[in-house]
């Protein structure tokens, strides 16, 4: 477990004695005060300040958290009081990330860093899963798929009375079938995958509202509304104890970063994403026959 340098305590340490607020004499605002009577704990010193109004305002309560290095704890305690007025400060942090009304926002690379296998973010590619992609298979599937209608229509074609499969081998009609039939299977294959992903992305961030959207530049994001998911997930950081292994406000710029940090420390609750994997692969059958269908009926019927 990381811990964070409690660099305001250094500095502290290393500068003349003077008050831990400037201007504000007392003798609880000393470094002396704080780490005898309290033994440099955080939480028990800013809550007997607070407690004692010795601090004026939230502003001078926060320069003294930042003078000892307690920025974190005095954002835990800020959450018990209002936990609205903290979700806002994160939200504020990653404001490039969570946009207008709760929306996160997510590139490839972001999606990569959480979804396994990382090469299923390629939904958000123009060219999809699929790009380069051939399946091989054998006449027969094709034969197997065909219906009456469509072997009548074959025959016909062909100038036949009826339909024999062995009569394509040597007409243009078979390489239209084969083509016919690779982008029935192909598109199956990226309709099936994409709907597992997506469900299994709706479940992670406990929304149905996920949509696709574009930057500015006309680059390709995943947009999810994340209301609930981000109250639970501050709400985690900062009643589980974890906020004292790493500041959320130190340490992180953008979502997936504070995302990644609690997949490291709360590995019960927060995990990656593990959806469908290639490697043993295939689409449903009959999804394959129904497009199949479609596109005859398009490109030869």
């Amino acid at each position: 477990m990381k811990r964070k340098k409690n660099i305001g305590l250094l500095r502290v340490l290393l500068s003349e004695r003077k008050s831990l607020i400037e201007g504000k004499e007392s003798p609880v605002l000393d470094y002396e005060f704080f780490h005898n009577y309290f033994n440099g704990d955080c939480e028990k010193y800013l809550r007997y300040v607070m407690d004692n109004n010795i601090a004026e305002d939230k502003r001078e309560l926060y320069d003294l958290t930042d003078s000892i290095g307690c920025e974190s704890v005095y954002m835990k305690m800020m959450y018990e009081k209002n936990p609205e007025s903290v979700i806002n400060q994160i939200k504020e942090i990653f404001r490039y990330d969570i946009v207008d009304d709760n929306r996160l926002l997510l590139d490839k690379k972001d999606l990569a860093d959480f979804l396994r296998p990382d090469y299923l973010a390629n939904i958000l590619a123009d060219f999809g899963l699929f790009e380069d992609w051939y399946p091989e298979f054998e006449n027969d599937e094709i034969e197997n798929a065909l219906n009456d209608e469509e072997k009548n229509k074959l025959s016909k074609m062909m100038g036949k009375e009826s339909f024999d499969f062995d009569d394509l081998e040597d007409t243009d009609l078979l390489g239209e079938l084969k083509n016919t039939y690779l982008w029935a299977y192909r598109q199956a294959s990226e309709d099936e995958v994409y709907e597992r992903v997506m469900k299994d992305i709706k479940n992670y961030f406990q929304t149905d509202d996920v949509k696709f959207d574009e930057d500015s530049k006309g680059n390709h994001l995943l947009s999810i509304k994340i209301d609930k998911f981000l109250k639970d997930i501050v709400h985690d950081y900062y009643t589980n104890g974890i906020y004292e292994d790493f500041d959320v406000f130190a340490e992180c710029s953008n979502f997936v970063c504070f995302l990644s940090e609690m997949i490291d420390y709360d590995g019960d609750r927060y995990t990656t994403i593990d959806s469908v994997s290639l490697d043993y692969f295939w689409p449903d059958s009959r999804k394959v026959e129904e497009l199949f269908h479609e596109y005859f009926d398009q490109e030869i019927g």
